[in-house]
């Protein structure tokens, strides 16, 4: 019988007669305990990638959000109920604004007189007589009292391929203009409220408060009130002197 020492294999334990043992792993007790390493491997877009995408997307949601309700911004959210407002439309009620336009117009200076007109008769005139000059396509023009001293005028605007827009103006006691432009808007979606109408330069629509104040003449406005005693169609009572 041989006396060299017997080799035993037992998994990892390699055990030789003299020798040391050698264990794939650490011991404990009688088990051998293994470290093993996973690798993982991602793909598509890393975790700070798709953060970095969420907050983009979110960002151009709000600017895009913000721009859609600048023309709120610009004219003021109590134009977009008023310009949605029914109102009668006839060119008898725009030929009654003419006739007490004439009046006003052919005041001597230093005269005053009482101005009257209705929501009406002011909106038949800018939709019958003055949409062409104010640069609206044909009959496109109106008008709405927003309170008791502003007013939006809208129309599509011919040398913008018919676009909708609108301004506000507000009663002033200027000599020279009665109307001063406050705020203009074009609608790029039709939502039926402020969301789709983005803030324009007023210079686009100065044009509008010029014709306007050229056909009130060289007056100006002492007092204005504002008579509801038909809530759907109202009147503005302007005390003008002519100057």
């Amino acid at each position: 019988m041989s006396n060299s020492p017997e080799n035993q294999t037992n998994g990892e334990v390699n055990v030789s007669g003299g020798r040391d043992v050698n264990v794939s792993g650490d011991v404990a007790g009688r088990d051998v305990v293994k470290s093993t390493t996973t690798n993982v491997t991602h793909v598509g877009f890393s975790e700070k990638a798709v953060q970095r995408l969420l907050l983009l997307v979110g960002a151009m949601v709000f600017v895009t959000a913000a721009c859609f309700f600048t023309g709120g911004v610009a004219l003021g959210f109590a134009a977009f109920p008023a310009l949605a407002k029914q109102v009668g439309s006839s060119e008898g009620a725009a030929q009654s604004f003419q006739n007490k336009l004439a009046q006003v117009q052919a005041l001597p200076a230093g005269q005053t007189t009482l101005f009257s007109f209705t929501e009406d008769e002011l909106s038949s005139f800018v939709k019958f007589n003055l949409s062409e000059q104010l640069g609206f396509a044909p009959q496109t023009g109106r008008a709405r009292f927003v309170n008791d001293t502003s007013i939006v005028i809208a129309g599509q605007l011919e040398s913008a391929n018919n676009l909708q827009v609108a301004a506000t103006f507000q009663l002033s006691n200027e000599p020279g203009q009665p109307l001063k432009l406050t705020g203009a808007a074009a609608q790029l979606f039709d939502t039926g409220s402020a969301l789709g109408w983005v803030a324009i330069p007023t210079g686009v629509l100065q044009p509008v408060q010029d014709r306007m104040n050229e056909l009130m003449g060289n007056v100006q406005i002492l007092s204005a009130t504002a008579i509801k005693t038909d809530p759907n169609n109202p009147t503005w009572e302007l005390n003008i002197a002519a100057r």
